[in-house]
């Protein structure tokens, strides 16, 4: 590959790493923000509630509130191995690997 070439890839690679790792995204600032008060609401709510279907909804509700922190988790820890592996592709690193399933 021709190094200007590589070159001009290469830079705007290492911003978007940069960016990607230091630059919170909004769905993390507001998970952070909302999730005591979800977990306040929840104890709160846990503690008066006699009724055993609506505890498990409660459950339901809490679970679904942390599959989505784990997904904006794994947004953010994947987000850089996909620049890298943009980059790879772009660059012509990755030509002689065959990725079919």
């Amino acid at each position: 590959m021709d190094p200007a070439k590589f070159f001009a890839l290469f830079v705007p690679t290492i911003i978007a790493l940069i960016v990607a790792v230091t630059i919170p995204n909004p769905e993390k600032v507001a998970y952070d923000a909302l999730t005591p008060a979800i977990n306040g609401i929840y104890e709160q709510a846990q503690s008066q509630i006699g009724d055993p279907q609506l505890e498990s909804s409660m459950e339901l509700v809490k679970l679904s509130w942390n599959l989505l922190g784990f997904g904006i988790w794994l947004s953010e820890v994947l987000a850089p191995f996909a620049i890298i592996f943009s980059f790879l592709t772009k660059a012509g690193l990755l030509d002689g690997f065959d990725f079919s399933f």
